[in-house]
C-alpha cells in the first residue's frame, strides 16, 4: 500500500499527495487511495497551502525545500510532487517515514 503513493524516476521520487487545507494542524495524516494525505493550516489562497505542503514534506522527509516542487495539480487537491535527489538515500528516508507513520 505504501509503495502506491510514490514512484521513482531518474532524478528522484514523485509523491502523489492529497492536500487538505485549513486544517487544525499541519501534518502528514494517512494513506488513502494511493495518495499521501497531508493536512495544512494554510488556506488555499495565493499559493499559501502549496508552500505549506512543500514545507511539511521537507520537514517530514528531512529534505531541503529547494529540492521539492509541485509538478501537477497546482490548483487542485490532488497533487504530484517531485523530490529531487539521490534515489537510494531518498527511498530509504521515504520508506522509514512511511513505516514510522503508517505501520499497524
Amino acid at each position: 500500500m505504501a509503495a502506491a503513493c510514490y514512484q521513482e524516476f531518474a532524478g528522484g521520487v514523485r509523491l502523489f499527495v492529497r492536500l487538505i487545507p485549513r486544517s487544525s494542524q499541519t501534518r502528514v495524516d494517512r494513506m488513502r487511495d494511493g495518495r499521501l494525505c497531508v493536512r495544512v493550516v494554510a488556506p488555499p489562497v495565493e499559493e499559501a497551502a502549496n508552500q505549506a505542503l512543500i514545507a511539511c514534506i521537507a520537514n517530514w522527509l528531512d529534505w531541503p525545500r529547494r529540492d521539492i516542487t509541485i509538478t501537477r495539480g497546482g490548483h487542485c487537491r490532488d497533487k504530484t510532487l517531485e523530490v529531487r535527489g539521490p534515489s537510494p538515500e531518498l527511498l530509504t528516508r521515504l520508506a522509514r517515514c512511511l513505516e514510522a507513520d503508517f505501520s499497524p
